[in-house]
């Protein structure tokens, strides 16, 4: 089955494996490492179409405005639709709007795709948060929502290697290798399986060992979590 990944669940701390975290993980990397390209090819965008200091900082403000008008209603969608499927549409966007990038003829068309591109980012966040809820219980959450943030940090490196990109092939080519890790995460996204909304059942429910495997506990009362 092509949705196999955090497929199956068990009666553990991290009851669907770590796989679903690391394909997270990697959609918050490598949406960073896209977002901070064009901070690292800004002298070569000015140089090719001649604009200034106050338009280039026009270019991040417009994005992270993008994004707020539309971080709550994404999270609208990701409370009543397939999550993993939302994300696997908005990274190929972003992949394809990176491809838009290096292709754009004005910088008008340049400066539209990326206010796409940022909205397409702004999609993800509430779907890639709620399904790490999901997939982790109290357990378990705290790390994975840590390493998910770290990676966002992380992400920050994309300005030492579009750099890198860009002194070698140009800023077209940099977007152009940019895409590609795009592309590789929305197939590993497309993978991924839909957990059922809410079962961990917020911070009331917490493992503990017994013999026989790990039981779940809450309150005085015990119950074995169901696969």
């Amino acid at each position: 089955m092509w949705r196999s990944i955090g497929r199956t669940r068990t009666a553990s701390p991290v009851p669907y494996g770590w796989a679903p975290a690391v394909v997270l993980v990697l959609v918050s990397l490598v949406d960073r490492m896209e977002y901070s390209l064009v901070s690292a090819v800004l002298p070569q965008l000015q140089a090719e179409w001649g604009f200034g200091d106050a338009v280039a900082g026009s270019i991040p403000t417009a994005a992270a405005i993008t994004t707020g008008l539309l971080v709550v209603p994404a999270a609208y969608l990701a409370d009543r639709y397939d999550r993993g499927r939302i994300i696997t549409v908005v990274v190929l966007v972003w992949a394809l709007a990176t491809v838009g990038s290096a292709l754009a003829p004005t910088f008008a068309v340049f400066y539209l795709v990326r206010m796409g591109l940022a909205a397409a980012e702004a999609i993800d966040n509430p779907a890639s948060a709620s399904l790490l809820a999901d997939f982790h219980p109290s357990a378990s959450r705290p790390t994975a929502f840590g390493w998910w943030r770290t990676a966002a940090y992380l992400g920050g490196a994309g300005i030492v290697l579009g750099g890198v990109l860009a002194e070698w092939l140009g800023w077209r080519g940099a977007f152009l290798v940019m895409a590609l890790p795009g592309l590789a995460t929305a197939v590993l996204v497309s993978r991924l399986h839909e957990p059922e909304r809410g079962w961990t059942h917020g911070d009331t429910w917490r493992p503990h060992r017994r013999s026989g495997g790990w039981w779940w506990a809450e309150s005085e009362s015990w119950a074995e979590r169901p696969p």
